[in-house]
């Protein structure tokens, strides 16, 4: 049980990261000053880039130019580039930049040949008397995302020919044909084989598409998924097809089960600052020796995401949010 000492905790972070934001907002420009700075240091850095050109062999100078042109634009197109990357997140430069991203974070990821930049894993959650409940299979996609597969390992039930199946969701789909391939394989390595395991709804923690690209073309090839969820202030205008179908607020739940079995119970936890609708899921049930959080950009493992849509209050208020809600279920985070 959470006693008034860990509320307390909980305060004093908010208070302590509050402290820290306003000291650093103290001292940083304004955000029109850094974007002009920014961009300034990039242009001396072109001017610099086509002096050597110019200087050198035709032949080398081309060389040294297209080089240059592809680090300054991976350079524009990082997130670190934050001075620039802000003013234009909601504007049409900030569209033009998503796209942009997303063509070459799928174009480095084909050069791989298959290759993943993480091992997959499988953690197994307990239930009471430590029989296995759940297990969470992490699928990693793109550079550096995850999508998750959750597996309700009660909800056996049998099908033709007497093989068992088991229903499962999936965690902020990125790319849906990783994510089917990886399916496909937990299917065969963990669970007997083709058709083990039933797809019944999608979750998406938020609106980015490198978190919920996938949902409409693995909502169309697997017939079983009719439930596709995400926080309705992510996805009430849901304009660009990322086709949920559920929306969520703080405290909601999303059941999922097979037949007859008691429903799997994933709690919404809307966790705003870096979109506005930001969801975290909570898996956890009374009596479960373990829960988990899958937190998706609002918390990693020596961080957080980008505050795109909030105020350093709200990332704090999340923060807080999120600890009280681990310490009450024992809950770890998975991070994508």
């Amino acid at each position: 049980m959470i006693g008034p000492e860990d509320v307390d905790i909980a305060d004093q972070l908010v208070e302590v990261s509050l402290d820290v934001a306003k000291s650093r907002a103290a001292t940083k420009r304004p955000a029109g000053a850094r974007c002009k700075r920014a961009l300034a240091n990039l242009l001396r850095l072109a001017l610099l880039v086509a002096l050597v050109c110019w200087a050198l062999p035709l032949q080398l100078g081309g060389y040294v130019a297209s080089l240059s042109a592809a680090l300054l634009t991976a350079k524009l197109l990082d997130s670190s580039f934050l001075p620039v990357i802000y003013p234009l997140y909601n504007t049409w430069a900030g569209k033009v930049r998503e796209w942009a991203m997303r063509r070459v974070q799928m174009n480095r990821c084909c050069g791989r040949n298959g290759m993943q930049h993480s091992l997959p894993s499988a953690t197994t959650l307990n239930g009471p008397a430590g029989t296995p409940a759940v297990t969470v299979h992490s699928i990693a996609c793109l550079l550096d995302n995850y999508a998750y597969l959750i597996v309700d390992r009660r909800s056996a039930a049998a099908v033709d020919g007497g093989r068992m199946q088991f229903a499962c969701a999936i965690v902020d789909a990125t790319d849906h044909e990783t994510v089917l391939a990886a399916l496909e394989t937990v299917e065969r390595v963990y669970y007997g084989g083709e058709g083990s395991l039933r797809p019944v709804a999608l979750l998406s923690t938020h609106k980015h598409w490198d978190h919920c690209a996938g949902n409409a073309e693995l909502m169309r090839r697997i017939p079983t998924i009719e439930r596709c969820c995400g926080g309705r202030l992510d996805f009430a205008d849901d304009g660009d097809g990322r086709a949920v179908n559920e929306l969520l607020d703080d405290g909601d739940t999303v059941e999922l089960s097979i037949g007859s079995n008691a429903p799997l119970v994933i709690e919404a936890l809307h966790t705003p600052c870096h979109t506005v609708g930001h969801t975290a899921f909570l898996l956890h049930a009374t009596g479960w020796r373990q829960s988990a959080i899958f937190s998706g950009d609002a918390l990693f493992c020596c961080g957080c995401g980008v505050p795109f849509e909030g105020t350093d209050a709200q990332q704090a208020a999340t923060m807080r949010h999120i600890y009280l809600r681990a310490l009450r279920t024992g809950a770890r985070c998975a991070s994508i």
